[in-house]
């Protein structure tokens, strides 16, 4: 063991990485219940190798890196979602989970006023107890850029690590007894998510029902159309259906079996590919990212997106999706037609690669230097600023909400946004991890049991009020309510637990439209706290 203190006594970039290594291992161990700590863990590693030795720091410019890169990388994730929660089927959600967000905040409030708790410790605490790490490197920004004591922002990353792993269990546990109490429930239309083989469908009823209105209400992809004399073309979004014509429809098993029902029967024929070509194309070309299918001019071009695959998620397909870098687009086109469509959308994994770096760079500028800007609110002597957490934030969200501003396309491609922002999150936790670990020991030994009482109670109280919303609004779906608290949480262990008692797309629908308001709300939350 001295020869190992000896040899992390070093070099800052070797703990640095050995903390990221062990931690990222410990983090994907599999607990009871099929949940795991994830990336959490290197912060805990970080802690007890800190807790070793206070000396084994890392210099300030690591976490300040990490910082910026994982919250405007989060900023450009949530901005679309973000903004849709505002619409009306999101309204009530946003509401519901500023009601519960706040009895979290009144519950820590009264943790410093009435048992005389330090600040810092207790806004690291509210972090972790909500699971939030944007919101603890806001508290920790702050507190640096107004010169707050080091022991301070200690404080804050010991509170978050001793709270978040208690929180979690106590809400794994929560959802568990909730989950397996309730009565069984059918299965719900659009299914598992998991598609079929495309199918034909022989239309026998006549109505109104479009391709577009099909891909909105069960998620199901109307492509090609059979005619009664043998001929068969694409199908396009405003296209009605005639009686005696066949359909290929593409989507899951249970939503195909809907579709059938509602337009006649499903055809024992395999679809006949002839004539058409079907291929998936990486989205490279940026003059098409940002854009609305309906803008593409699909139709004249003689192809029909039946596919859309964005990370691991399948999207709905209808004119309003906008295509971003990196989507897996499945395109089925005539022979003639197939060069002008791969053309369009690129194709290209090298390209694509290299796209977006420098809007990226561009957009943290911003950022930054918006952060930098003093904001001057009534009852304040002195102005605030965002910082380095806030400004790239909020200027994420303000450019991906835009999608793009002529040739400039602010969103990057999926995995490398995914990629910078874990990296970025990898830097932050073992950075400050390191940092805090010398007042890790003191922390537990003064306040361990309090905040490890703090976390479970703040958390059965934050969810239970959460529910208590949704089930005054009449909701009694208990799968929702437990999609929805993962996305309160912005939990994602919680969501992959729920999801294994749950079938169908419920879950990560509900997670979907708590999700990005809750991770904004937990960072304006606790702004506020500190000013309290």
């Amino acid at each position: 063991m001295d020869s190992l203190h000896d040899l992390l006594g070093q070099s800052s970039l070797l703990r640095l990485f050995l903390v990221i290594a062990v931690g990222y291992l410990l983090g994907e161990v599999r607990l009871p219940g099929s949940f795991r700590f994830g990336i959490a863990a290197v912060l805990f590693v970080g802690l007890g190798l800190g807790a070793w030795d206070k000396a084994f720091t890392v210099p300030d410019e690591i976490s300040n890196i990490g910082l910026v890169l994982f919250v405007y990388c989060v900023g450009l994730e949530v901005a679309p979602g973000f903004l849709r929660t505002f619409r009306k089927d999101g309204l009530f959600a946003l509401t519901s989970t500023l009601i519960a967000l706040g009895a979290s905040a009144g519950l820590t409030w009264a943790a410093i006023q009435f048992f005389q708790k330090p600040g810092a410790l207790m806004w690291g605490a509210f972090c972790g107890t909500l699971t939030n790490t944007p919101a603890l490197a806001s508290v920790t920004e702050t507190l640096t850029r107004a010169g707050s004591p080091t022991h301070e922002i200690n404080q804050a990353v010991v509170g978050y690590g001793i709270t978040y792993p208690f929180a979690l269990i106590a809400l794994l546990l929560l959802m568990h007894f909730i989950l397996t109490r309730r009565p069984a429930e059918p299965e719900p239309l659009t299914g598992s998510g998991v598609w079929t083989p495309p199918t034909l469908i022989e239309i026998q009823n006549s109505g109104d029902w479009t391709p577009t209105r099909f891909a909105h209400e069960t998620g199901v992809i109307l492509s090609r159309i059979y005619e009664p004399d043998g001929s068969h073309r694409l199908l396009h979004s405003e296209e009605t259906l005639p009686i005696g014509t066949k359909v290929v429809a593409i989507g899951s098993r249970e939503a195909i079996a809907i579709t059938a029902k509602i337009l006649g029967t499903i055809s024992p024929e395999d679809p006949d590919k002839e004539g058409f070509e079907v291929h998936r194309y990486f989205l490279s070309n940026p003059e098409v990212a940002g854009r609305k299918i309906a803008d593409l001019a699909l139709k004249k071009m003689g192809a029909v997106i039946s596919r859309i695959r964005r990370g691991d998620v399948d999207l709905p397909v209808t004119p309003e999706t906008v295509l971003l870098l990196g989507d897996r687009v499945k395109v089925v086109s005539y022979p003639d037609t197939e060069s002008k469509v791969r053309k369009l959308f690129g194709n290209s994994l090298h390209l694509l690669g290299e796209t977006g770096y420098l809007t990226f760079s561009i957009g943290i500028v911003l950022g930054l230097l918006l952060g930098m800007i003093p904001l001057y609110l009534p009852g304040m002597s002195a102005p605030i600023k965002l910082g380095a957490a806030g400004g790239p934030l909020v200027a994420a969200l303000l450019l991906g909400s835009l999608g793009r501003t002529g040739r400039f396309v602010w969103n990057l491609p999926y995995a490398a946004n995914q990629t910078l922002k874990q990296f970025g999150l990898l830097l932050f936790l073992a950075a400050v991890g390191l940092k805090a670990g010398g007042s890790l020991i003191a922390a537990l030994e003064a306040d361990g049991l309090f905040l490890v009482s703090f976390a479970i109670l703040t958390v059965l109280t934050t969810h239970l009020i959460f529910w208590l919303t949704l089930w005054v609004r009449g909701s009694r779906d208990t799968v929702m309510y437990c999609g929805q608290s993962s996305g309160l949480q912005t939990q994602p262990a919680a969501l992959a637990f729920v999801s294994n008692h749950s079938r169908g797309l419920t879950v990560t629908t509900a997670y979907a439209t708590v999700f990005p308001f809750a991770i904004i709300a937990k960072i304006v939350i606790v702004q506020i706290l500190m000013l309290l």
